[in-house]
Protein backbone atom coordinates (compact mmCIF):
# COMPACT_ATOMS: atom_id res chain seq x y z
CA UNK A 1 0.00 0.00 0.00
CA UNK A 2 1.46 3.54 -0.70
CA UNK A 3 0.52 6.68 1.27
CA UNK A 4 0.29 9.57 -0.23
CA UNK A 5 -0.73 12.85 1.34
CA UNK A 6 -1.02 16.59 -0.72
CA UNK A 7 0.03 20.07 0.87
CA UNK A 8 -1.38 19.85 4.04
CA UNK A 9 -2.57 16.25 4.00
CA UNK A 10 1.35 15.51 3.91
CA UNK A 11 1.97 17.23 7.43
CA UNK A 12 -1.53 14.65 8.69
CA UNK A 13 0.79 11.02 6.82
CA UNK A 14 3.70 11.99 8.13
CA UNK A 15 2.77 12.72 11.51
CA UNK A 16 0.66 9.29 11.35
CA UNK A 17 3.66 7.23 9.78
CA UNK A 18 6.21 8.32 12.99
CA UNK A 19 6.79 5.07 15.46
CA UNK A 20 5.36 3.62 17.72
CA UNK A 21 2.70 2.53 16.23
CA UNK A 22 2.93 4.13 12.46
CA UNK A 23 0.91 3.33 9.24
CA UNK A 24 0.54 -0.03 7.56
CA UNK A 25 2.22 1.54 4.53
CA UNK A 26 4.98 -0.13 1.92
CA UNK A 27 5.79 3.26 0.38
CA UNK A 28 5.27 7.19 1.20
CA UNK A 29 4.65 9.95 -0.80
CA UNK A 30 4.33 13.32 -0.17
CA UNK A 31 2.97 15.79 -2.79
CA UNK A 32 3.17 19.93 -2.23
CA UNK A 33 4.78 19.36 1.30
CA UNK A 34 4.74 22.74 3.83
CA UNK A 35 6.09 20.41 6.49
CA UNK A 36 6.25 16.47 7.12
CA UNK A 37 6.85 16.37 10.80
CA UNK A 38 10.19 14.73 11.13
CA UNK A 39 13.75 16.28 9.74
CA UNK A 40 14.69 12.78 8.18
CA UNK A 41 13.34 10.25 5.98
CA UNK A 42 14.51 7.66 8.85
CA UNK A 43 12.05 9.11 11.61
CA UNK A 44 8.92 7.56 9.30
CA UNK A 45 8.08 4.16 9.90
CA UNK A 46 8.81 3.11 6.66
CA UNK A 47 12.15 2.31 5.31
CA UNK A 48 14.42 5.22 3.57
CA UNK A 49 14.68 4.56 0.32
CA UNK A 50 10.40 4.30 0.02
CA UNK A 51 9.76 7.66 0.82
CA UNK A 52 9.61 10.14 -1.80
CA UNK A 53 8.52 14.21 -1.47
CA UNK A 54 7.60 16.60 -3.95
CA UNK A 55 8.57 19.46 -1.16
CA UNK A 56 9.50 20.17 2.38
CA UNK A 57 12.57 18.61 4.36
CA UNK A 58 11.67 14.83 2.90
CA UNK A 59 12.65 14.46 -0.74
CA UNK A 60 14.66 12.08 -2.19
CA UNK A 61 13.45 11.01 -6.01
CA UNK A 62 11.51 12.39 -8.71
CA UNK A 63 7.89 12.83 -7.85
CA UNK A 64 8.90 16.50 -7.60
CA UNK A 65 6.93 16.64 -10.97
CA UNK A 66 3.50 15.23 -9.60
CA UNK A 67 3.75 18.51 -7.79
CA UNK A 68 4.34 20.30 -11.23
CA UNK A 69 1.55 18.57 -12.88
CA UNK A 70 -0.87 19.10 -9.59
CA UNK A 71 0.09 22.48 -9.57
CA UNK A 72 -0.31 22.54 -14.08
CA UNK A 73 -3.97 21.23 -13.53
CA UNK A 74 -5.74 23.72 -10.81
CA UNK A 75 -6.05 27.51 -10.41
CA UNK A 76 -8.80 29.30 -12.51
CA UNK A 77 -7.38 29.77 -15.79
CA UNK A 78 -8.49 28.25 -18.37
CA UNK A 79 -6.26 25.16 -20.13
CA UNK A 80 -5.82 24.81 -23.56
CA UNK A 81 -7.64 21.42 -24.68
CA UNK A 82 -5.42 19.10 -24.07
CA UNK A 83 -3.92 17.19 -27.29
CA UNK A 84 -3.31 14.02 -25.69
CA UNK A 85 -5.07 11.66 -23.90
CA UNK A 86 -3.97 8.99 -21.31
CA UNK A 87 -3.12 6.39 -23.49
CA UNK A 88 -1.54 8.61 -25.85
CA UNK A 89 0.75 10.29 -23.16
CA UNK A 90 1.41 7.17 -20.92
CA UNK A 91 2.82 5.72 -24.48
CA UNK A 92 5.20 8.65 -25.06
CA UNK A 93 6.09 8.91 -21.49
CA UNK A 94 7.41 5.47 -21.82
CA UNK A 95 8.79 6.61 -25.49
CA UNK A 96 11.01 9.55 -23.63
CA UNK A 97 12.29 7.12 -21.12
CA UNK A 98 13.30 4.19 -23.26
CA UNK A 99 15.39 6.44 -25.31
CA UNK A 100 16.92 8.23 -22.47
CA UNK A 101 17.26 4.45 -21.20
CA UNK A 102 19.09 3.17 -24.54
CA UNK A 103 21.17 7.03 -25.01
CA UNK A 104 23.51 6.69 -21.68
CA UNK A 105 26.35 5.13 -22.45
CA UNK A 106 28.26 2.78 -20.36
CA UNK A 107 24.77 1.50 -20.55
CA UNK A 108 23.20 0.95 -16.71
CA UNK A 109 20.85 -1.22 -15.26
CA UNK A 110 16.97 -0.02 -14.92
CA UNK A 111 13.93 -0.86 -13.42
CA UNK A 112 10.08 0.54 -14.19
CA UNK A 113 9.43 2.83 -11.39
CA UNK A 114 6.45 3.72 -10.41
CA UNK A 115 3.22 5.18 -12.63
CA UNK A 116 1.06 8.04 -11.48
CA UNK A 117 -2.42 8.96 -12.32
CA UNK A 118 -3.98 12.51 -10.48
CA UNK A 119 -7.44 13.81 -11.44
CA UNK A 120 -7.39 17.61 -12.52
CA UNK A 121 -10.08 19.56 -11.60
CA UNK A 122 -11.08 23.43 -11.43
CA UNK A 123 -11.01 23.58 -7.44
CA UNK A 124 -13.34 22.70 -4.98
CA UNK A 125 -13.35 18.87 -6.92
CA UNK A 126 -14.70 19.76 -10.05
CA UNK A 127 -13.88 17.43 -12.31
CA UNK A 128 -12.15 18.46 -15.75
CA UNK A 129 -12.50 15.28 -17.54
CA UNK A 130 -8.79 14.93 -17.61
CA UNK A 131 -6.35 13.00 -15.41
CA UNK A 132 -2.26 14.21 -15.37
CA UNK A 133 -0.29 10.43 -15.76
CA UNK A 134 3.64 9.70 -14.84
CA UNK A 135 6.19 7.37 -15.49
CA UNK A 136 9.25 6.66 -14.13
CA UNK A 137 12.73 4.62 -14.43
CA UNK A 138 15.23 3.53 -11.41
CA UNK A 139 18.45 3.58 -12.26
CA UNK A 140 19.81 0.48 -10.97
CA UNK A 141 23.37 0.81 -11.31
CA UNK A 142 26.05 2.00 -8.30
CA UNK A 143 26.51 5.89 -9.66
CA UNK A 144 29.62 7.15 -7.27
CA UNK A 145 29.51 10.86 -6.87
CA UNK A 146 32.87 11.60 -8.97
CA UNK A 147 30.75 9.95 -12.04
CA UNK A 148 26.94 11.84 -11.08
CA UNK A 149 27.19 15.40 -12.82
CA UNK A 150 29.36 13.16 -16.01
CA UNK A 151 25.69 11.00 -16.13
CA UNK A 152 23.24 14.50 -15.56
CA UNK A 153 25.24 16.10 -18.32
CA UNK A 154 24.93 13.27 -20.70
CA UNK A 155 20.92 13.15 -20.08
CA UNK A 156 20.91 16.93 -20.67
CA UNK A 157 22.81 16.77 -23.70
CA UNK A 158 20.61 13.78 -25.22
CA UNK A 159 17.47 16.14 -24.04
CA UNK A 160 18.82 19.13 -25.92
CA UNK A 161 19.41 17.12 -29.04
CA UNK A 162 15.53 15.88 -28.99
CA UNK A 163 14.67 19.33 -28.91
CA UNK A 164 13.54 19.56 -24.82
CA UNK A 165 13.24 23.53 -23.49
CA UNK A 166 12.62 25.13 -20.11
CA UNK A 167 15.81 23.21 -18.32
CA UNK A 168 15.73 23.99 -14.89
CA UNK A 169 18.55 22.76 -12.89
CA UNK A 170 19.20 22.61 -9.13
CA UNK A 171 22.91 21.68 -8.99
CA UNK A 172 23.06 21.01 -4.95
CA UNK A 173 25.55 18.33 -4.42
CA UNK A 174 23.84 16.01 -2.53
CA UNK A 175 20.67 15.75 -4.29
CA UNK A 176 21.01 17.47 -7.67
CA UNK A 177 17.79 17.55 -10.06
CA UNK A 178 17.22 19.01 -13.81
CA UNK A 179 13.70 19.34 -15.38
CA UNK A 180 12.77 20.00 -18.48
CA UNK A 181 10.04 20.01 -21.09
CA UNK A 182 9.61 18.13 -24.57
CA UNK A 183 8.49 19.62 -27.45
CA UNK A 184 4.73 17.83 -27.27
CA UNK A 185 4.58 19.08 -23.59
CA UNK A 186 5.97 16.23 -21.31
CA UNK A 187 7.75 17.08 -17.85
CA UNK A 188 10.96 15.14 -17.95
CA UNK A 189 12.63 15.28 -14.61
CA UNK A 190 15.98 13.57 -12.96
CA UNK A 191 16.96 13.55 -9.57
CA UNK A 192 19.48 12.05 -7.20
CA UNK A 193 18.38 11.23 -3.70
CA UNK A 194 20.53 11.28 -0.96
CA UNK A 195 21.04 7.58 -0.73
CA UNK A 196 22.89 8.17 -4.30
CA UNK A 197 19.79 6.33 -5.91
CA UNK A 198 18.93 8.50 -9.19
CA UNK A 199 15.18 8.20 -11.07
CA UNK A 200 14.05 9.76 -14.34
CA UNK A 201 10.52 10.64 -13.94
CA UNK A 202 8.05 11.74 -17.24
CA UNK A 203 4.52 13.03 -17.35
CA UNK A 204 1.75 14.94 -19.00
CA UNK A 205 -0.87 17.32 -17.55
CA UNK A 206 -4.04 16.91 -17.66
CA UNK A 207 -4.63 14.36 -20.85
CA UNK A 208 -8.01 13.82 -21.61
CA UNK A 209 -9.36 10.57 -19.78
CA UNK A 210 -8.94 7.25 -21.51
CA UNK A 211 -9.15 3.39 -20.86
CA UNK A 212 -4.83 3.04 -20.65
CA UNK A 213 -2.85 0.11 -20.28
CA UNK A 214 0.95 -0.64 -18.85
CA UNK A 215 3.69 -1.76 -20.31
CA UNK A 216 4.29 -5.47 -18.87
CA UNK A 217 6.60 -5.82 -15.84
CA UNK A 218 5.47 -2.29 -14.39
CA UNK A 219 5.22 -2.09 -10.53
CA UNK A 220 1.94 -2.32 -9.04
CA UNK A 221 0.13 -3.58 -12.26
CA UNK A 222 -0.96 -6.94 -13.70
CA UNK A 223 2.22 -9.07 -14.30
CA UNK A 224 4.19 -6.28 -12.56
CA UNK A 225 6.34 -6.42 -9.46
CA UNK A 226 4.33 -5.66 -6.47
CA UNK A 227 7.04 -3.14 -5.52
CA UNK A 228 9.49 -0.88 -7.64
CA UNK A 229 13.20 -1.58 -7.47
CA UNK A 230 14.58 1.26 -6.38
CA UNK A 231 18.24 0.68 -4.70
CA UNK A 232 20.97 0.53 -7.01
CA UNK A 233 23.16 -2.50 -6.24
CA UNK A 234 24.51 -3.16 -9.90
CA UNK A 235 27.62 -2.83 -10.07
CA UNK A 236 30.25 -0.83 -13.36
CA UNK A 237 33.66 -0.81 -13.90
CA UNK A 238 33.05 2.91 -15.12
CA UNK A 239 30.04 4.16 -13.07
CA UNK A 240 30.27 3.18 -9.91
CA UNK A 241 34.33 4.59 -10.01
CA UNK A 242 35.92 6.67 -7.28
CA UNK A 243 38.32 8.26 -10.05
CA UNK A 244 38.41 11.62 -11.68
CA UNK A 245 36.29 11.39 -14.82
CA UNK A 246 38.59 10.69 -17.74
Amino acid sequence: MTAIGHSYGSLTVGQAAQPPGGIPADDMVLVGSPDSGVDRAADLGVGVAEVTGARGPVRLLGCVLLAVLLTACQGGKEKEEPNMDMQQAGERAEEILDGLMAAIQPSVKWARGLTGETACDKGFSEQTGTTSITRSRNVLTVVSRQRRGELFKMIRGHWEQQGFREFDIDSREDMPRTRAKSPDGLVVILSAGSTGNISVTAGFACARDSPMSYPKGTPSHPGGPVKSERIPREHSPYWSATGAPR
